[in-house]
């Protein structure tokens, strides 16, 4: 984009300083057929390399606009061919634990349950809250005992938001019925 405007105001700067080439004062006869000549040809030369820079900066700009199209068609293929995360079918929790547990053994260690993570750091807390017993492995029991833990969390903060919207609600009618005085 400042490549463009640059170019533009490169064949505005070019365009000027030719015409005001043409304004300057006239020489004698004599050298006048040479002097014209070679202001033409400055100017033909000026105003080829502005047209030439225009003609790079929109290429450039031609070319920026396919590469992004590109990319994105690559994007929305690699999208497709993956699956939308909501139009994949969801695997249960007891599955998804079976395929991080690389050894078979029923328990995801700490080395399989961060994986190939790209935040390990916030997969390993996440561990630490899950593994209840503290053996350094996380079976399926503890995932599900920590998921109906924060679903009652949630639940109760639910609960506990509804009953403040009806105790505010119930305020304001009882505002709304007093009379002014």
């Amino acid at each position: 984009m400042l490549r463009v405007v640059l170019s533009v105001l490169l064949a505005l700067f070019v365009g000027i300083s030719a015409a005001l080439a043409e304004d300057a004062p006239k020489t004698t006869g004599a050298q006048k057929p040479a002097k014209k000549e070679c202001k033409q040809g400055e100017k033909k030369a000026q105003s080829q390399k502005a047209a030439d820079s225009v003609k790079k900066a929109k290429g450039e700009r031609k070319a920026k606009a396919a590469k992004k199209a590109k990319g994105e068609c690559k994007a929305k293929a690699a999208k497709k061919a993956k699956g939308d995360r909501k139009a994949r079918p969801k695997k249960s929790l007891q599955e998804r634990l079976k395929a991080k547990d690389a050894d078979g053994d029923g328990k995801l260690s700490v080395e399989e349950f961060v994986g190939k993570s790209k935040k390990p750091e916030v997969m390993k807390k996440w561990f630490a809250k899950l593994d209840a017993d503290n053996d350094g492995s996380v079976t399926i029991e503890e995932v599900k005992a920590k998921m109906a833990e924060r679903a009652k969390a949630r639940a109760a903060r639910k609960a506990k938001m509804a009953e403040k919207a009806k105790a505010k609600s119930a305020k304001k009618e009882k505002a709304e019925k007093q009379p002014a005085k």
